[in-house]
């Protein structure tokens, strides 16, 4: 399920059965993006092969709960 702002439709937000406990937030739609530091990489499989990721935060190829189970 995807959600967007009813004033100008902008992407706010995704949620996926797959991961029912988790709703992944556009960081731009936020009003102060910059106060908040990322913790960890999720869906990395999808990412592109020239995007290296180099800051040692962890990493997940898909969803953090499938990164915690196995």
């Amino acid at each position: 399920m995807r959600s967007f702002c009813a004033a100008c439709g902008t992407p706010i937000g995704y949620r996926s059965d797959d991961a029912p406990d988790e709703i992944d937030l556009t960081l731009c739609s936020l009003d102060s993006p910059a106060a908040l530091a990322p913790r960890d990489h999720t869906q990395t499989a999808d990412k592109l092969p020239w995007d290296v990721i180099g800051d040692g935060l962890p990493q997940y190829p898909h969803s953090r709960a499938q990164g915690l189970a196995g």
